[in-house]
């Protein structure tokens, strides 16, 4: 089964470094000022947020409520992308459920979309006050019912279409490298900001002890499962009873400074390996992360950039009632 790996940056991320990092500054300012303002309760507006990945439904009528047996109809799934990471040409696999009895071909079975033709389904971004974005497409299949007839409408009989997708989200918040409280208290409530995404970021906590020059930080962050889906620790085509319930840590930065390698230490995990997050049952996830300090120009604080990775799972249905065709 095959594992997430992420040996170099891709054109699937949430956008364009620059705008990141752009965001990022518009983070801290916002904060500082916020906490300047007290009344006023400034926030940042650099994500464009949101706790879904791919939204599904289906068109108006398209499969109708009843259908003739043996008799074609039509099935339009209309997809929006109402995150912020880009899904590429072919990335979301759909699957049909119970295409046997639906007449679904087997090249209809199975579909990765979008087509090439179509170009990505773009992520969500904020310009100013403004959403931008969010990709959309339909896609279509030629259906009808040849299972066994229900012995009557009110038993309808029924079918799912399953998506897997990559997805990622990305989680900001500050770290304070103190041994005092006059520039930031190392102690202090920390606000974690959070991608648009069915994985969000729900809650950063510091702790930070020191023993001469040198300042120990244990910072811990905590996930939360909020699209109502299955994220894998796997690819799409990989995924089964391995990776269930997981995302995989694929960045962790203080300021320009790269923390991975660190983490996974304490985490027990060797320098090659992935570092998955597991949820619970209750659909949350923890990380920690411990590194150490010198203190030789005084105290700072500075931005902290935590990325998860992962596929996403997830599934519309719909229930049908089947009328035999008289004679």
């Amino acid at each position: 089964m095959k594992k997430i790996t992420f040996a170099q940056a891709d054109s699937r991320s949430l956008r364009p470094a620059e705008r990141i990092f752009a965001w990022a500054l518009l983070f801290a300012a916002l904060i500082a000022i916020s906490g300047c303002a007290g009344q006023q309760q400034l926030q940042a507006e650099g994500f464009a947020g949101g706790t879904e990945g791919l939204q599904m439904e289906f068109l108006n009528n398209t499969p109708p409520d009843k259908v003739f047996k043996d008799v074609p109809f039509e099935i339009a799934l209309f997809l929006e992308n109402a995150g912020e990471k880009s899904l590429q040409p072919g990335e979301v696999e759909l699957n049909f459920g119970n295409a046997k009895n639906f007449g679904i071909s087997q090249a209809q079975t199975v579909k990765h979309i979008p087509e090439a033709s179509e170009g990505s389904l773009d992520g969500k971004y904020r310009v100013g006050n403004q959403l931008v974005g969010g990709g959309k497409t339909i896609t279509y299949y030629d259906a009808k019912y040849t299972g066994i007839l229900p012995p009557t409408e009110k038993a309808p009989v029924s079918f799912s279409i399953q998506a897997c997708y990559p997805y990622e989200t990305q989680g900001i918040s500050k770290l304070c490298l103190a041994k005092g409280t006059d520039v930031c208290n190392p102690l202090a409530p920390r606000e974690i900001k959070s991608s648009g995404a069915p994985v969000q970021f729900t809650e950063f906590n510091e702790l930070a002890t020191v023993s001469g020059d040198e300042i120990t930080v244990r910072f811990d962050f905590k996930l939360e499962n909020t699209g109502g889906g299955q994220a894998y620790s796997t690819m799409c085509e990989g995924r089964g009873k391995m990776g269930v319930g997981e995302v995989v840590v694929h960045s962790l930065k203080f300021g320009t400074e790269d923390m991975l390698p660190a983490c996974k230490t304490v985490n027990k995990l060797g320098a090659g390996d992935n570092w998955p997050i597991k949820f619970d049952k209750d659909g949350v996830g923890k990380g920690t992360c411990t590194f150490s300090k010198k203190i030789t120009g005084g105290d700072y604080q500075d931005l902290v950039f935590v990325d998860v990775v992962y596929s996403y799972d997830q599934k519309i249905d719909k229930e049908i009632s089947v009328i035999p065709v008289q004679l």
